[in-house]
Order: C-alpha cells, then structure tokens, then sequence
C-alpha cells in the first residue's frame, strides 16, 4: 500500500493525520481505529511525513517593508478621512482606523506558493474571502487568512 491509499483508508475510517510544528506525526480519531491501523502507520511513516509536509501550505512570510509601509499608509489615510469626514480629533481617529486595520494575506492556484496581500479595512475574513473570489474567481482561490498583526508596525 502506498502512503497516499494509506491517507485514504485512514481518512475513510475517521482517521486524520496531521504533522506538529516539530514534524512528527500526530493522530486523530476513534482510539481502536487509531490502534489497529499503527502497524502500517509505522511501516509508512516517513512517506507519511513527507506526503503530509508535501500538502501543507508555504509559511505565511512576514510583510516586506515595502507592504509595511502601504498599510501605513493606508491607515493615515483612513484617519484623515475620519478625521475630516467625521470630525474626530486627529489621535482618536488613528484609533479607530488602526482597531478597523484588517490585512489578509491569499494565495491563488497561479502561484501557490506565493501569498498575496490584500488591505480591507473594516472588512471581516467572510468579506475578504467573497472580494477575493469575485476578484480572482473561486476556482483559482486556495486560501485566505487574516495577517495575524495586520501589518502595522511596532512603535
């Protein structure tokens, strides 16, 4: 049996495996399925661990200084606009546009390997996502998340 079929009749049976962070193999599942099957788990593990490293997705790299600096940017931006729009004094307005701040990053079946940013304010993962499809079409969008700092520098 390959290690793909194995995934497979693991799967069917309600197995899941997964990689941890230190790239040993960690499982999911009834108990008593998880016993009868680690026989062939063990006999296949290294193919396991390089299929499963194999469909992880690539790290989510850090924002470029360049990326950094459109978010801030587009932050100064929204305060002014509320600052002006909306009266609010200069300092409470850079408030409320860095709490309103969402950056995601997405990667599409053109480049999976590359994660593309894209800066939503005031606009949640659900909203990213349906942009994002009607922008790249929901079959070449792999994944989105939210950018973890969304971006905005330390100060």
């Amino acid at each position: 049996m390959t290690a793909a079929a194995l995934l497979a009749n693991l799967a069917a049976q309600g197995i899941e495996l997964t990689l941890t962070e230190r790239g040993t193999l960690r499982y999911r599942g009834d108990r008593a399925a998880v016993d009868a099957w680690l026989p062939e788990i063990r006999t296949h593990k290294p193919e396991l661990i390089g299929l499963l490293r194999d469909r992880q997705p690539p790290a989510i790299p850090s924002l470029t200084a360049e990326q950094r600096a459109d978010v801030t940017e587009s932050l100064a931006e929204r305060a002014a606009i509320m600052q002006h729009d909306g009266g609010l004094p200069r300092q409470q307005a850079e408030v409320q546009a860095a709490r309103a701040m969402r950056v995601y990053r997405c990667r599409v079946t053109d480049h999976p390997n590359d994660w593309l940013t894209m800066i939503a304010p005031g606009c949640d993962l659900e909203e990213a996502r349906r942009e994002l499809i009607s922008r790249f079409g929901p079959e070449r969008l792999i994944d989105v998340l939210e950018h973890g700092d969304r971006g905005v520098p330390k100060a």
